[in-house]
């Protein structure tokens, strides 16, 4: 996945967008937004990321289009209306006018939609450019010198790692067990030039399986065993409509297991998948191969 950053001709842009009033206009639409939504506190999904991952991002700009797209339509609608007042020669001011601010109103809301997409497109370029710089701190000599008196445990830990990636990949599912800790503990430190600063780490001796629960997001896809019986019952008893077993791509045997995975992967997605699993992956991968045309 590769992001060029902005143009010359991009950052003129964005400038005239500011002098303009854009940004301006932008803050009036989230004022009115707030008004809106004054008493029960809720945002139009729409307006924003739902995160600030590249994934979520990524999925943001098509909405960006859906308003385009809208704002077209109206605008083109607009000057049809124009041209059927030439033709008609109508001198109705009031709907001069209204037609006036509309079409103000249109093309300032594709111009927010453009500032956003370029903004977006810097963030998208900066966020990865940070990344890959983390990335060249993790190599084979970092796991090489790493395991270099237990290389025993450098199969072992990778074979985990194989068994996460499978399920990240949707072959089948992985099962943590309390044997894999040690494991998950070791790739974790080994790792952690590439992994987010921002996570914080549940100590496994504080866990309970209540608290994991509670603290689970609807849109996590990591579960222990006692969250599952808790989707089946409430499967069974019809009290919601969200099936956790669906979504299901790892599952911890209890509540260490999960505060010891969730400290490596805080959250089992797409972009987990691809800037955190796969990098541990590959460099794991070519230790091995390594390692293997050594010992021939």
């Amino acid at each position: 996945m590769e992001y060029k950053g902005l143009t010359h001709f991009n950052n003129l842009e964005l400038k005239v967008y500011k002098f303009i009033g854009v940004y301006r206009f932008q803050k009036l639409i989230l004022f009115f937004e707030k008004i809106r939504h004054l008493y029960d506190n809720r945002l139009i999904v729409n307006y924003h990321p739902s995160d600030f991952d590249i994934f979520s991002v990524e999925k943001y700009k098509g909405f960006l289009l859906y308003h385009v797209f809208l704002h077209s339509v109206s605008l083109l609608l607009t000057f049809i209306c124009y041209a059927a007042i030439l033709i008609l020669r109508e001198t109705n001011r009031f709907f001069l006018i209204f037609l006036l601010l509309l079409t103000i109103l249109n093309i300032y809301c594709i111009l927010l939609q453009r500032a956003s997409y370029l903004r977006i497109k810097d963030y998208c370029h900066k966020y990865c450019k940070r990344f890959f710089n983390k990335s060249n701190l993790f190599n084979k000599t970092v796991v090489m010198n790493f395991y270099e008196k237990q290389k025993d445990l450098l199969k072992l830990d990778y074979d985990l790692i194989c068994r996460i990636k499978n399920a990240f990949d949707g072959q089948n599912e992985c099962l943590i067990s309390s044997s894999d800790i040690d494991s998950l503990n070791r790739i974790y430190k080994c790792s952690e030039p590439i992994l987010p600063k921002h996570v914080v780490i549940q100590q496994s001796n504080k866990a309970s399986e209540s608290n994991l629960i509670e603290n689970c997001k609807k849109h996590s896809r990591v579960y222990s065993k006692l969250y599952l019986r808790l989707c089946r019952v409430q499967k069974l008893m019809r009290l919601s409509k969200h099936n956790a077993q669906q979504n299901i791509i790892v599952i911890t045997e209890n509540a260490a297991c999960e505060a010891a995975y969730k400290r490596l992967m805080p959250t089992d997605t797409v972009y987990n998948m691809c800037f955190l699993c796969f990098p541990i992956y590959k460099t794991y991968s070519e230790v091995i191969t390594g390692e293997i045309k050594n010992e021939k």
